[in-house]
């Protein structure tokens, strides 16, 4: 969940990877599984689908893309 709530927020993987201290492989793992579980296949589906579940739970940098 750490993963989705940055994706939610902006960050981009290896931003991600530096704040988790993991490696920008393990991330992109975890952002495919998470496209997969939730059944997008991109960053702005995803995006969308945070914002449709939680509103504007979202970053501010990001809610503008999004709608």
């Amino acid at each position: 969940m750490q993963c989705a709530e940055r994706i939610a927020a902006g960050m981009s993987n290896p931003q991600i990877a530096e704040e988790l201290r993991l490696n920008p492989g393990t991330v992109k793992v975890y952002v495919s599984s998470l496209y997969d579980a939730v059944g997008v296949k991109t960053r702005l589906e995803l995006l969308i689908w945070f914002r449709d579940r939680f509103g504007r739970s979202m970053d501010r940098r990001v809610a503008p893309l999004v709608g």
